[in-house]
């Protein structure tokens, strides 16, 4: 304790209210007290009683203690009474917080007390501390964050035999993130916590459109691929940047892009090559149930087999020869209007269209990883 404070020349008696702050380690970070004064003595008669009370709030910034009491510390006897000793503890709004190293391993970590810990942490993943593992689960592979490294095989290594098959993210770390322990992607920012999205875009790889049009996007090596959110009216949108000045231009003049900033594109741009923008309505990827990932995975699969092979194809086709070549010449298709879901799946005149093709898929994926689940 501080003890045998030192007094004010105000002639009351050294009583004080005191306080000490240690961290976890007991070792002291700060403390005070505070006199009392003589407003409150007694002469025969009652007086108002003083209110005792620090100057300001303690604000505690790290695990440790806090020691408030009240004393005497009076060379001679001198009565000094304290009632009603209160003390208000303010929680933090914040409940728990972790600050990552690039691949994923947490420090300044904090946990409010008697809270329940939030387990999904790094890129929207469950984090696996039993037995003190500190592994973080992904889909299909677990990933060890102290080391960078899966430590289950890539299931898609076959494609990608330039890359080690326990790489996390092949490596770019600050410019991608890793997709349920299987590929790479840019990914506008924000968007890789999105569970909504993260499901649909995994359904809609493993069907045709998405396993050709990864093909193509490896084979041509010509462009980059960024997918993003829009609030604009649309369900989706495909849109070609070839450079940082043209990038500028049309987030200044396309509305569909309202969502994305200045240097969104930034780490995207860097490796020389022209992005292709698929965007998505921020409505269509905010659930994960199935009905929500097919409708996100189908508008994916059409601006992926509909626009975005035109641009990587070099060809210039309206939207509405894109929408005719997804959706088959019978396709009632004015302007750039797409037919629903279900018209596609029940129309005959759908019947043998790339369109009905990734909608039939997406719903025997997502009906097998159901039946898996349960």
């Amino acid at each position: 304790m501080l003890g045998h404070q030192t007094t004010t020349n105000n002639g009351a008696p050294r009583a004080y209210l005191n306080w000490l702050v240690f961290d976890r380690n007991y070792v002291f970070i700060t403390g005070g007290f505070k006199q009392i004064a003589t407003a409150a003595k007694e002469a025969g008669t009652d007086v108002v009683h003083e209110k005792l009370q620090m100057p300001a709030p303690i604000t505690i910034t790290q695990p440790g203690y806090v020691y408030i009491y009240l004393s005497n510390e009076n060379s001679t006897p001198v009565e000094v009474f304290f009632d009603e000793f209160k003390v208000t503890h303010t929680k933090s709004p914040v409940i728990q917080s972790d600050d990552y190293y690039p691949f994923g391993l947490t420090f300044n970590s904090y946990k409010r007390e008697n809270s329940v810990e939030n387990k999904i942490k790094f890129q929207g993943q469950e984090h696996i501390d039993d037995l003190n593992l500190g592994w973080v689960s992904f889909k299909w592979r677990n990933h060890q964050p102290d080391i960078g490294r899966f430590f289950n095989v890539d299931p898609l290594s076959e494609k990608y035999v330039y890359n080690s098959t326990y790489a996390f993210s092949e490596n770019h770390v600050t410019t991608h993130i890793e997709l349920e322990g299987l590929e790479k992607v840019f990914f506008q920012d924000g968007l890789e916590n999105s569970k909504g999205f993260k499901r649909a875009y995994q359904v809609e790889r493993q069907t045709s459109t998405g396993k050709s049009f990864t093909k193509a996007l490896e084979d041509k090596k010509t462009h980059n691929v960024f997918y993003f959110s829009m609030k604009y009216p649309a369900d989706g949108a495909t849109i070609e940047v070839k450079n940082k000045a043209d990038y500028l231009n049309k987030l200044k003049n396309d509305g569909k892009l309202n969502s994305l900033g200045e240097k969104s594109l930034d780490k995207a741009l860097e490796e020389g090559k022209p992005i292709i923008l698929i965007g998505t309505h921020q409505s269509n990827i905010k659930n994960e149930d199935d009905k929500s990932t097919k409708t996100a995975a189908a508008i994916i699969n059409h601006e992926e087999g509909s626009h975005a092979n035109d641009i990587l194809n070099g060809n210039k086709n309206d939207t509405r020869s894109d929408h005719l070549n997804y959706y088959g010449s019978n396709c009632d298709c004015p302007g750039n209007v797409s037919p629903d879901d279900l018209t596609v799946q029940t129309d005959p005149k759908y019947k043998n269209s790339q369109a009905k093709k990734g909608l039939d898929e997406i719903d025997k994926i997502i009906k097998a990883e159901s039946k898996k689940s349960d």
